[in-house]
């Protein structure tokens, strides 16, 4: 009898147990969102790394996730604001967000939420300047930015911008808002640089709006310019904006709310600058030697190292592959994202495809 009440009891401890494993892993299954893929889409627009040194790609359905061993996909099913991602940051507490062009989606590492926006109006108390506030290029079509203190996000409105009536005056029909916002960039004395759709770049030092006009940067000679998609600045404070192959140096703020910049650059006059001069490029980046890599549309990489140009031609199946992004990670990989080859990164002598 007491042989039985041992079996039976261990018979009910091993049923317990086991069945507790099958519920912590239906929990653990639960809890990991996203769907394992062996491939990604071939539209891979922007790449990203976070602190714990995983890669997410921003593609056409949805958001990748890649550890060194595992791709995961993260869509609207999983909280996502969106399946089109336009940037991504990382805050200090490891929070990652994810600005949609829809709204912006904040993902702690387990969850996704979409950061509701306040109310503000023209509120003047909305514009201000943390050291540790994040920046959003904000929804489509709409006047100014996202500004997300760690608690609150608000919607801001930039001031009127003397060209505003020019522009609508020039395209009466238009859908789309001058005040668009293409690139931000927080410079190293800490005021943001906004590049917009057709007003050129705002800087706001968190007293003043400055502006550079689109006529300013824009080489074009065929209308205006098309949006400021990329702005970055090298170790000495000066500036490279994607609508010009030229360097910047900030000269001073003038009156009226505009910046003065001197020229101290000409990709055009370097050896190895192509025969067609450079006029504007999809995206730049500095990798950690300080060269700068400065994506074309469908001609290439250029990089310029302070004495000369390189190319480097970015070619799938022997056709060239139009370029939306570039990315330099914490190893010092440069990246691109395309609109139809995926992503690629730099071997040393060329651009080839990554494979996960």
């Amino acid at each position: 009898m007491g042989d039985l009440l041992f079996f039976t009891c261990l018979f009910v401890f091993v049923s317990c147990t086991g069945q507790n494993s099958n519920l912590t892993t239906q929990k653990q299954a639960e809890l990991q969102t996203g769907k394992l893929l062996a491939k990604m889409d071939p539209a891979i627009l922007i790449i990203f790394q976070d602190s714990k040194n995983n890669h997410w790609f921003a593609g056409g359905d949805g958001l990748y996730k890649y550890d060194g061993k595992n791709l995961r996909l993260y869509t609207k099913q999983d909280g996502l604001c969106s399946n089109r991602v336009r940037r991504m940051q990382e805050d200090q507490q490891g929070n990652l967000y994810f600005d949609s062009g829809e709204g912006i989606s904040q993902y702690d590492g387990k969850t996704f939420r979409i950061l509701d926006v306040e109310p503000t109006g023209n509120s003047a108390d909305a514009w201000k300047l943390e050291p540790n506030d994040l920046w959003f290029e904000g929804k489509w079509n709409e006047n100014g930015p996202f500004r997300f203190d760690g608690n609150k996000l608000y919607h801001l409105n930039f001031p009127k911008h003397p060209q505003e009536e020019i522009y609508y005056a020039n395209n009466p029909n238009t859908s789309i808002t001058p005040y668009d916002v293409y690139s931000t960039h927080r410079a190293a004395d800490g005021s943001i640089w906004f590049g917009t759709s057709n007003l050129g770049v705002c800087r706001y030092d968190g007293t003043t709006f400055s502006w550079i006009s689109a006529d300013d940067l824009c080489t074009l000679d065929d209308g205006p310019a098309p949006g400021v998609r990329s702005i970055t600045a090298d170790g000495n404070g000066n500036f490279w904006f994607s609508n010009a192959p030229f360097r910047y140096a900030q000269n001073a703020l003038l009156d009226m709310g505009t910046i003065e910049l001197q020229k101290q650059v000409d990709l055009n006059e370097f050896p190895g600058a192509p025969e067609e001069p450079l006029r504007f490029f999809m995206s730049m980046t500095l990798d950690t030697s300080g060269a700068l890599w400065a994506a074309t549309y469908d001609q290439g990489v250029y990089k310029f190292d302070g004495k000369q140009i390189s190319h480097f031609p970015v070619m799938l199946n022997n056709e060239p592959i139009t370029i939306f992004s570039t990315y330099t990670d914490k190893q010092g990989t440069v990246w691109l994202g395309t609109h139809k080859g995926g992503a690629f990164t730099f071997n040393g002598n060329s651009f080839v495809p990554f494979q996960p």
